[in-house]
Formats: structure tokens, C-alpha cells, sequence
């Protein structure tokens, strides 16, 4: 029996994505997707990059997927990053316009752009 000053608690078990592998997926990202290597192609990229953003999506979006998804808008963040260093775009806004401009011109290109992560 619970007395008066006594509290209750409730242990919940949360599957989602967990904090270490949110931080290693985004480690092998950054180590995939190199923002200076302006030799490569946006098209390599993503040749490289899906099929293993198809595996980080199919197993860690089981339960939360909300969380797991987050972790690809970082992803964006080194895309817009290549196309600033790339292209020599000073300013966010132009890049910003030239990213949009090749997610338009090419939808599917990122496998996490089909999911709508944009």
C-alpha cells in the first residue's frame, strides 16, 4: 500500500534510436559525404550513401522513427555544405536556393529525400 508521501513510479522502456548510435551514424555520414571533396559528384554520393541510409532507416525506424529520421536532416546539413564549398556559394540563402534547386531537379537522388526528410 502506498501512504500518503509515498510516489509512484513508472518505468518505461523507450525503443528508439539510441544517443550512441545517432552519434555514429552521423561520425560515418561525415566520414562518407567529405564537405571538400569537390571532385566527387553529388551523384557518387548518393550512390555510396543509399544503400547503407536504407539500412540505418529500415532498422533504427521501427519505434520512434521520428528520432531516427533526425538524424539525416545532419545529413542535409553536409550536403548544403558541399554545395557552398563546391559550387563557391558565399551566403546560406544561395545555397540554400541551389540545394532546393537539385532536390527539385533530381527528388529521389538521397534515399531520405523519397522519405521526405528535405
Amino acid at each position: 500500500m502506498c501512504g500518503v508521501n509515498e510516489k509512484k513510479r513508472l518505468v518505461v522502456f523507450n525503443a528508439a534510436i539510441s544517443q550512441q548510435a545517432r552519434t555514429s551514424i552521423r561520425a560515418k555520414l561525415k566520414g562518407l559525404l567529405q564537405v571538400k571533396w569537390n571532385v566527387a559528384t553529388l551523384e557518387w554520393f548518393a550512390e555510396k550513401l543509399n544503400p547503407r541510409i536504407r539500412g540505418w532507416v529500415n532498422y533504427y525506424s521501427k519505434f520512434g522513427s521520428w528520432k531516427a529520421l533526425n538524424v539525416f536532416r545532419y545529413l542535409n546539413g553536409l550536403i548544403l555544405q558541399w554545395i557552398k564549398h563546391t559550387y563557391k556559394i558565399i551566403g546560406i540563402r544561395r545555397a540554400l536556393k541551389k540545394y532546393r534547386m537539385m532536390q527539385t531537379e533530381n527528388p529521389g537522388l538521397f534515399y531520405h529525400w523519397r522519405l521526405g526528410i528535405k
